[in-house]
Order: C-alpha cells, then sequence, then structure tokens
C-alpha cells in the first residue's frame, strides 16, 4: 500500500569513510515491512574530470528510483546533503523518472533513529528483506551494530529512514468479526400473535 526510499548521503573516497547509502521499504496492507532494495553508491574518482562526484551519485539514485518505481526520495540534508536536493531533481528530469524529492533534517542522533525503526518491527517479527538484500554490506551491518560502540551503520542509518517515514498500520479486522460497540444492538425476533 506505500512505499518509502531515504537517501542518506555521503562523500568521500570509495571504500573510507561513511558510505553513501539510498534504500526502499514497501509496506502491505498488513502492516508488514518489505526491505525490497539497497544499494551502497560510490563514485569513480577516475570520471571527476568529467562529471563531478555529487553528480555521479545522483544519477546512481535516479537509476535506483526508476528501478524501485517509487514515487518519492526523502534525503536526509544534515551536513553534506543540503545542495544535493536540486542536483537530484535535475537528474531525475534527465532521466524522465517520475519521483519527488523530499528534503529530512533529521534532530534525533543516529543511534536513537535506529533503535526506533528496528526494535518494534524486529520483536513483531514484521520486516521482511528481499534476497539481493543478503548480498550487500546491510547483513552484516546489522549483525555487527550495537548501541554505544562505533560500528559501520549507514545501510541501518538509510532504511531505519524509511521505517520512520512509513506511518503506523493496524490490521484490517473483517467486519464480520467485529463486535458491536453499542450495548443491546444486536438483532432479536420477536413473536407477535395479532388477532385482526
Amino acid at each position: 500500500v506505500s512505499a518509502t526510499a531515504w537517501w542518506d548521503p555521503a562523500y568521500g573516497s570509495p571504500g573510507a569513510g561513511d558510505a553513501s547509502v539510498v534504500a526502499a521499504v514497501f509496506v502491505d496492507a498488513e502492516g508488514t515491512y518489505w526491505l525490497h532494495d539497497i544499494r551502497y553508491l560510490s563514485h569513480d574518482p577516475a570520471r571527476l574530470e568529467e562529471v563531478d562526484e555529487a553528480t555521479q551519485l545522483c544519477r546512481q539514485v535516479a537509476a535506483f528510483a526508476e528501478d524501485t518505481h517509487v514515487p518519492a526520495i526523502t534525503i536526509e540534508t544534515n551536513g553534506l546533503g543540503r545542495f544535493l536536493p536540486a542536483l537530484l531533481r535535475r537528474e531525475l528530469a534527465a532521466a524522465r523518472v517520475p519521483c519527488a524529492v523530499v528534503e529530512q533534517f533529521s534532530h534525533a542522533s543516529k543511534e536513537q533513529r535506529i533503535l526506533d525503526a528496528f526494535d518494534p518491527l524486529l520483536a513483531a517479527g514484521a520486516l521482511h528483506a528481499h534476497e539481493s538484500v543478503w548480498r550487500t554490506p546491510f547483513i552484516e551491518e546489522m549483525r555487527e551494530w550495537r548501541p554505544g560502540r562505533r560500528c559501520r551503520d549507514d545501510g541501518l542509518d538509510a532504511v531505519s529512514g524509511c521505517l520512520l517515514a512509513e506511518p503506523v498500520r493496524l490490521r484490517r479486522i473483517a467486519p464480520a468479526a467485529r463486535r458491536s460497540w453499542r450495548p443491546g444492538s444486536a438483532a432479536r425476533v420477536v413473536s407477535a400473535e395479532f388477532e385482526p
């Protein structure tokens, strides 16, 4: 019933420092969350003469949006992400990808966002991942991450952004299974014998 994509941008040499990660989560009518895709982005330093790093990343995010058919991508604008929304809009338009760009400034700490997003879903068994996710660093991040420790958590941060952006959905109950909230509202049959 909905889809959310979140980009947690980062710059730097490929394989060093924070990773730039984009993720897409879909949610069904039953309130189950499906981590559909996650990509760890990197720029090609050999191409910097022709295409700057930010444009390379934005083109990868535009391709991600096209592949996943998400209606919007939220960019975390803390720090380095401040000027990226306009650049991403330009690249989405150039690629003719119909996707909105939403800017989001995160006020909570990364650690708190991760805990708030993952704890309830994992406890309820309501988070599932596409098999392609298992071929990314995301699974190792989940295994290794502990609050208060310095661990790789860029994928966790991107997915937590998706999870926290989704509204809570309550499971639908079939109308026949509902009990009436009005006492005495059940139908009653009364036999009456009237004399004409």
